[in-house]
């Protein structure tokens, strides 16, 4: 057994006895659940859409103080444990989002998320990390500390790269460097152009591993692009820079994407299984909780570094330059799956085009009516029928893809749409990813 796997081992005895030491009242997590970031508050609802009522001044004291917790113990591998179990304890219950102010919960309670595949994720992720061999990482069959590779299925991947992805408050998270993004456009570019090759450039290849996915389920390949270093070895991705995964037979080009994981709520499962489920061409995961920074974006000083669709300076923001790129004049669309907290209460979706605007006939207004047509009991909104203010202007992403300049979307709205780009903002009740499936595929078809 490796060391962390004798620190998982140590903290979970010591979790079994806190368990049964605790007050019911304070504790109603497994030791399993605890390892697992499973924690649930009693005095919390469990509901996914659920709002955390920290206040501004409370969570910037929380962060802070998780930051020093940080810091003490950088160098001190004698702690790890100790800290690691509290992070995924405790990171994500005070999210307090703009756009999305989702409360987590345990994995036996998320809309959408099989228990069984969290558990595969986990063994996947075991199996990876005792397969690891003393070569150069960045070797072909040589898997990095944190290797999702193993995963079977497209379902278990995402939530192997969830389990290790910083959470809200750690810290964590390292913009690329200019010759680590270029690289990360030119290989998802490699792998829209029908590569899947495990060689990486030297700008990546201790960060990240590009592997084969044969999904059990449909006996697809698919091709995944994935961070997997763990440097200090505390269990969490060392950078927050994601994944992207390429379907070389997909029949649909659109890009499902997910940038809000851990925050928006179950929208990281959503969106990776509606892209399986339609036959998409990729699926685009942020690496990192949107606030796992405190550290403010220079791109727009309202958000951290950590947020993608805030950044311009991110893996996530790469990958859609690298679509950007590959798909030149030919037709495509970026759906982006979020979340809504308390936001527009009286609608239960909001779908724009980053735009405050919209036309009959747009993709929007075509996608609204094929979902209102599958679940007639939805309120499903857009910017021509409903005044939410959840219209996507701000995305760095919808900026570049209705054809703001890459060096200018952080200052610059778009002054029109290009039908490229659409956001899907969703209550929790309205994320179930096979209730979407029928919709895209008559949308798109």
């Amino acid at each position: 057994m490796t060391w962390r796997g004798h620190r998982h081992l140590f903290a979970r005895i010591a979790l079994t006895a806190l368990a049964s030491a605790a007050p019911a009242c304070l504790l109603t997590a497994t030791p399993e659940e605890l390892l697992s970031g499973g924690y649930r508050d009693a005095g919390r609802s469990a509901d996914a859409g659920s709002t955390d009522a920290t206040t501004g001044d409370q969570r910037l004291v929380d962060r802070a103080g998780q930051d020093r917790v940080q810091d003490d113990t950088h160098g001190a591998d004698a702690f790890v444990a100790d800290v690691e179990v509290a992070d995924r304890a405790t990171s994500d219950v005070d999210t307090n989002d703009v756009e999305s102010a989702d409360q987590a919960p345990g994995v036996d309670s998320m809309p959408g998320v099989d228990r069984a595949v969290a558990d595969s994720a986990v063994a996947d992720s075991t199996a990876a990390d005792s397969a690891r061999v003393d070569a150069n990482p960045g070797d072909a069959g040589a898997p990095l500390p944190l290797s999702c590779a193993s995963s079977s299925t497209l379902e278990a991947l995402v939530a192997c790269i969830v389990s290790h992805m910083p959470r809200s408050g750690t810290g964590y998270f390292v913009a690329p460097s200019t010759a680590e993004r270029s690289a990360w456009v030119n290989e998802v570019g490699n792998m829209l152009g029908g590569t899947c090759s495990p060689a990486l450039p030297a700008a990546l290849r201790d960060v990240a591993e590009r592997f084969t996915l044969v999904d059990t389920d449909n006996s697809k390949s698919y091709c995944g692009l994935v961070e997997a270093g763990d440097a200090n070895g505390n269990g969490w991705f060392d950078r927050g820079w994601g994944a992207v995964v390429v379907d070389p037979n997909a029949t649909r080009e659109l890009s499902h994407q997910a940038p809000h994981p851990l925050a928006d709520l179950t929208t990281e499962s959503q969106a990776v299984t509606i892209f399986k489920r339609t036959a998409s061409r990729s699926f685009v995961l942020a690496g990192a909780h949107r606030d796992a920074s405190s550290v403010t974006s220079a791109c727009q000083s309202a958000y951290t570094i950590s947020d993608v669709t805030h950044n311009a300076n991110t893996m996530f923001q790469a990958a859609v330059e690298a679509l950007l790129a590959h798909y030149a004049a030919s037709p495509f669309t970026v759906i982006q799956w979020h979340g809504m907290g308390t936001s527009c209460t009286t609608i239960d979706v909001f779908l724009s085009h980053g735009s405050s605007s919209a036309l009959n006939g747009d993709a929007i207004s075509v996608l609204r009516t094929n979902t209102i047509a599958a679940h007639p009991g939805w309120l499903v909104e857009t910017p021509l029928t409903d005044s939410c203010s959840l219209a996507a202007t701000t995305n760095v992403q919808g900026r570049l893809l209705n054809g703001v300049p890459a060096a200018q979307v952080c200052a610059t709205a778009a002054s029109t749409y290009s039908q490229r780009f659409i956001s899907a903002e969703q209550h929790s009740n309205f994320r179930a990813p096979l209730d979407w499936v029928v919709p895209v595929e008559a949308t798109w078809p």
